[in-house]
């Protein structure tokens, strides 16, 4: 809703913009074949348009605004058709027409609008007898159009890429907790963010030389392209370098196609490679695409805080691990030598204490280790292995059970 009443309004700029331009033309020498009293309907109607475009920001539809951009480039042509002498200036708001459509719009209705203005733009200039050399008049005009569309909107789909990798990158570090879980989750958003066939995070081999692949997306046939011998060279230099390398297969080499298959981004830690996310496709090219490079980075320099997290995770649960062993400890000797000398009331109270202090311990752990999923659920909680000697009666009943002597 609040693009949409950004669109509208910045639409409605252009009208107002536009009118007030054409509107002070007329106040300025001009020729005496212009129509003044079109140009001024044009130019009545235009601020009408930028007005409710801005009253009714809220409310217009995409659609809508395809309808009033075309009903722009309908009164430019008023203008070209009525301007006289002065009609060659006036097509230089068409490029305004292919500029805004190919900001806002999707690229199909991008090229809709461009191709309307220019056809509106040649119609112009057959209706109107005053300008000389009409057809060159429209191809300087018409090419300018179409040439200032086709750059917008490149840069525009660069830019909303790089946004749309930004968001995904944001959403994966809010929403991802486990490590093996965001492994997965980077290469599937980095395959579709890159367009590549696969997309591979590897880590060194522990008891040996090479890379191995702990988390991918992509079918396993696509893959091996990743296990040819120069691919592997190139990711080992990688990692070791922490560099990035382009992956290449020189083997494949045709008459019109490159070397080039992917491309390995390492993962960089406190300097030190920590590993390396690697892209492939299975046709061969001249050269990785600067966007596919680029959300490499991105998310290996995610991966890498990921890593610095979990790291930070892992000490902060062993320190707590290690809290509630000690109190345990603490508490049952201080329940031994109580019960050793007699003051089993005292020893009983100390084991109370324990146990509602490692209760507790352990349920903070619990809670913020499944915090992201709302709380335990159920089987969470079940014991890999049964205490040794302990029946299943006991094992349900332990935590009720009397204790002797009190």
């Amino acid at each position: 809703m609040a693009e949409r009443a950004t669109m509208s309004r910045g639409l409605a700029f252009l009208f107002a913009a536009g009118a007030s331009l054409v509107g002070i033309s007329l106040l300025l020498p001009h020729s005496h074949n212009t129509n003044d009293g079109n140009l001024l309907v044009a130019v009545g109607l235009a601020y009408v348009a930028a007005a409710c475009l801005t009253h009714f920001a809220l409310r217009i539809t995409v659609r809508g605004l395809q309808l009033i951009l075309m009903l722009g480039t309908v009164l430019i042509t008023v203008c070209v058709v009525y301007g006289g002498d002065s009609a060659s200036a006036y097509p230089l708001m068409y490029v305004w027409v292919a500029l805004y459509a190919a900001y806002v719009f999707t690229p199909r209705a991008a090229a809709a609008q461009t191709l309307f203005a220019a056809a509106a733009c040649a119609a112009g200039f057959l209706l109107e007898n005053d300008t000389h050399a009409p057809s060159v008049h429209w191809l300087m005009g018409a090419g300018t159009i179409v040439v200032a569309g086709v750059l917008t909107a490149s840069l525009t789909y660069r830019v909303r890429a790089h946004q749309a990798d930004l968001v995904t990158v944001a959403r994966m570090a809010n929403g991802l907790v486990d490590p093996v879980d965001f492994a997965g989750a980077t290469c599937a958003n980095l395959r579709a963010s890159a367009h590549a066939d696969v997309a591979a995070l590897l880590e060194p081999v522990e008891d040996g030389i090479g890379m191995n692949i702990v988390a991918q997306a992509g079918s396993r046939e696509t893959a091996r392209v990743l296990d040819s011998e120069p691919v592997q060279q190139a990711i080992s230099v990688a990692y070791s370098f922490a560099r990035p390398q382009t992956l290449l297969d020189p083997a494949q080499r045709g008459w019109f196609s490159g070397t080039v298959i992917g491309h390995a981004q390492p993962i960089v830690r406190d300097g030190r490679s920590a590993g390396v996310l690697a892209i492939a496709y299975t046709r061969r090219r001249r050269a990785v695409p600067e966007r596919a490079r680029t959300a490499a980075l991105l998310f290996a320099t995610e991966a890498s805080v990921a890593l610095e997290r979990a790291e930070r995770q892992a000490i902060a649960r062993e320190r707590r691990a290690i809290d509630i062993n000690d109190n345990i400890v603490q508490g049952l000797t201080v329940a031994k030598y109580a019960i050793g000398q007699g003051h089993v009331d005292e020893g009983v109270r100390a084991i109370d204490d324990t146990l509602r202090r490692a209760r507790q311990l352990i349920t903070d752990q619990l809670t913020e280790a499944t915090a992201q999923q709302g709380g335990p659920r159920p089987g969470d909680l079940v014991r890999e292995s049964r205490i040794e000697g302990l029946s299943a009666d006991d094992d349900d009943a332990s935590s009720s059970a009397p204790i002797p002597g009190r």
